[in-house]
């Protein structure tokens, strides 16, 4: 079992991974003592609502959490198409759907980073394989360039590709994701007899996430592999999807290029994507008679419980601690280093140990199915979850595990450390 402060890492992470924005795309994650580059994915992650941008290393290392030593732990959590291990079972199981597509032919222009138009490079593209379910749209683009992109760029060394101006919608005209400024929307909006207000959030216009990485490129075959991995709420059960844009933009170190046209990619949604479900479990059996389970349901994605646990106090950031990150922050010092060395001497340590264990009341849980198979929280960043105090005496506990029903079983149990204790709860279909 973790430890409370091991747990409070663990926590802090996934809220880290799952909602904040990340500005720089190929960034490792780091603090002093790991300096290696290890070999992660380069992976590029935006969101596209005006949300507050911040870095999960800065949350991280204020807590007095050191990164490094449990960088190996977080690996463990990742999986190969950067969308949650549950997502990945059901693709192993066959949700996925390869369109066996022709290429798409543009004769584009291709513009230098000083915006001034170097030559035209024809380019195909497709969309090799996808995948659409609630809350993901995952697509894998591949493109195949005319050989005098070598003259510019070299596709084995580039860092990023980015649809600067892609926007999908479905065969309802419903926007599913729009990374276009207000002008190339509204024009959208115009060729496609579209009246919509520009990002209005409403039925037909989804405030989506995105992130994404190239799962492969080759300088010899002048292929690149992109996947996007689009997530919002409660998608709707669409039948296509249309993928359009008019920009390409291709980084490598200082340097940068943009190929122009227009790419417009028609794909049809498989019936079991839109015809997509869950199976709802009952509760048979809980130890603990303050938790009350609203919801416990598995899709061929991922298993969702609902919690609202009573009788409990809330507990708020002791106001010392207050003055004293206040005190750091005027201080100009830096800020990791001193809030470490703060909490890592009395009285300050175990006020701020004492804080850790009562604010998170759930520390560390899994899901086991009839097999004894057990399956952690879900780290895709399209997760539905939700943990906070409904008042100062009832918290609620939403979260999505990496069980699908490809491995759930008619019979299973949950387990929740709750303040040290296992509460068990068990389901049956």
């Amino acid at each position: 079992m973790k430890n409370n402060n091991e747990s409070d890492f663990y926590e802090k992470f996934k809220i880290c991974a799952s909602t904040l924005k990340f500005e720089e795309s190929n960034k490792i994650i780091k603090d002093d003592n790991y300096n290696k580059k290890g070999d992660e994915k380069m992976c590029n992650v935006r969101i596209t609502s005006k949300a507050v941008t911040a870095t999960c290393i800065g949350i991280i290392l204020i807590s007095g959490v050191v990164f490094a030593t449990n960088f190996e732990k977080i690996k463990e959590y990742f999986d190969s198409r950067n969308i949650g291990k549950g997502l990945d079972s059901a693709i192993e199981k066959g949700y996925i759907e390869n369109t066996n597509m022709d290429y798409i032919h543009e004769d584009g222009t291709l513009i230098n980073s000083n915006k001034e138009i170097i030559n035209n490079v024809g380019l195909d593209a497709k969309i090799e394989n996808f995948l659409m379910d609630d809350n993901n749209i995952s697509v894998e683009f591949n493109f195949k360039f005319d050989e005098m992109i070598n003259e510019y760029i070299n596709l084995d060394n580039i860092d990023k590709i980015n649809l600067d101006d892609l926007i999908v919608r479905d065969d309802n005209n419903t926007i599913l994701y729009s990374s276009t400024d207000k002008e190339t929307f509204e024009n959208y909006c115009n060729e496609n007899n579209l009246n919509y207000d520009n990002y209005k959030i409403d039925n037909y216009f989804y405030n989506s996430g995105l992130n994404s990485f190239f799962s492969k490129h080759n300088k010899n075959t002048n292929e690149a592999n992109l996947i996007y991995n689009i997530y919002s709420n409660n998608y709707p059960k669409s039948k296509q999807l249309n993928f359009s844009f008019k920009t390409i933009t291709i980084s490598q170190e200082d340097k940068e290029i943009t190929l122009t046209g227009n790419w417009d990619i028609q794909i049809d949604v498989p019936e079991v994507m839109y015809n997509r479900s869950y199976e709802s479990y009952k509760v048979t059996y809980c130890n603990n008679k303050n938790f009350e389970i609203y919801a416990a349901n598995v899709s061929e994605t991922g298993f969702e419980i609902g919690i609202i646990i009573s009788n409990i106090e809330k507990v708020e950031f002791p106001e010392e601690l207050k003055n004293i990150q206040k005190e750091i922050i005027a201080s100009g010092k830096d800020k990791s280093k001193e809030w470490s060395n703060i909490i890592s001497q009395s009285p300050y340590k175990e006020m701020y140990e004492n804080y850790n264990i009562k604010k998170t009341p759930i520390i560390d849980s899994y899901v086991e199915n009839a097999n004894g198979e057990k399956f952690k929280c879900s780290l895709s960043p399209s997760r539905k979850y939700k943990k906070g105090w409904i008042d100062n005496n009832r918290y609620e506990y939403y979260e999505t595990y990496d069980m699908t029903k490809y491995n759930s079983t008619d019979k299973m149990k949950v387990v929740l450390n709750y303040y040290g204790e296992n509460v068990i709860i068990e389901l049956a279909k």
